[in-house]
Order: C-alpha cells, then sequence, then structure tokens
C-alpha cells in the first residue's frame, strides 16, 4: 500500500514489480516506459546509483545527471548527459522540465541548497505529472515496475496468498 493523502492505493502482482506498477496506476501516476530520466542524488547513494541507471536504460530511457551523480554513472560505462544545477545557472534542470523534455525523475538530497533546490524540481515535476522519487529505494521500485504494462493481469487475493502458502 501507498499512503496518499486521500487515502491508501494498493496493487496486487506476482512480482514486487507489477504490484508497484499496478499501486501507481492506483495512485494515478503511470510510470513512462522510456524517455529522458532525470538522476541527481546525494554522495551515500552514489554506490547504488549505477544500478539503477542501467536499469533504465535498459528499460529505453536516456539519462541526464547533475555533476557528481553524472561522474559516478559514466564511471561505470554508461551514458549520461550532465546538466546544471539550479545554482550552476541556466540552462540547468527546471529549464529542461519546462520544456518537457524529461519524462522521470529520481533525486535524492542531503544539505540546505540541494534539499531548497529540490522544492522547485518537485513542484515542476507535479505540475507536469513527472513520476518523481526522493529515494533510492523508490528507484529501485520504479525500475523493478517498468517492465510491466497497464495490461498485466489482474489477480484474486486469495489466488495469490494460495500460491505463497
Amino acid at each position: 500500500p501507498e499512503m496518499k493523502s486521500t487515502g491508501e492505493v494498493m496493487g496486487s502482482g506476482r512480482t514486487f514489480g507489477e504490484a508497484f506498477y499496478k499501486a501507481s496506476l492506483a495512485a494515478s501516476s503511470e510510470l513512462p516506459h522510456s524517455g529522458l530520466a532525470f538522476i541527481s542524488v546525494r554522495d551515500q547513494d552514489k554506490a547504488g546509483v549505477v544500478a539503477v541507471a542501467q536499469s533504465l536504460v535498459d528499460a529505453g530511457f536516456d539519462i541526464m545527471a547533475t555533476d557528481g551523480t553524472q561522474q559516478a554513472i559514466t564511471v561505470a560505462g554508461i551514458t549520461c548527459r550532465r546538466v546544471n544545477k539550479l545554482q550552476q545557472g541556466q540552462p540547468h534542470i527546471l529549464d529542461e522540465i519546462k520544456n518537457d523534455a524529461v519524462s522521470l525523475i529520481i533525486n535524492t538530497t542531503d544539505g540546505r541548497q540541494a534539499i531548497a533546490d529540490s522544492y522547485y524540481i518537485r513542484q515542476q515535476a507535479l505540475g507536469r505529472k513527472i513520476p518523481y522519487t526522493t529515494t533510492l529505494s523508490g528507484a529501485n521500485a520504479i525500475c523493478a515496475a517498468l517492465s510491466h504494462s497497464v495490461n498485466s493481469p489482474v489477480y484474486r487475493l486469495s489466488d495469490i496468498h494460495s500460491e505463497t502458502v
């Protein structure tokens, strides 16, 4: 289940990825299956971001990231375009979002400036209905869900429970 301001949603599936995809749909947040993914993570998430970036590339996404994140991703051999942070001048990530170039955002923050910047990024993302996560575990959940589609079968919970016992 995912907590929403108006209640909860739940998706059921034979895998976590399928269940997360269905929960996203129930929360009115359809995940894109391709496009440009923006990634900017705090230093402690740099080690885990490479696997996320690879999963996104494997799913058909192009990757764009801020300095440190871009370096971590490219060192691992994954193609990644660099974009300015807000305080680095234009063109920066908000310009990319406003130009409808971005289809997915992964942004973990640490520090006063990053948290302040994330407010503006999140505001633009929400206004444009761009899926957005602020944790690496959320990014991994999105990656697990990307192989699923709206045409996934519907399961009765009793059938799923009988298979797991």
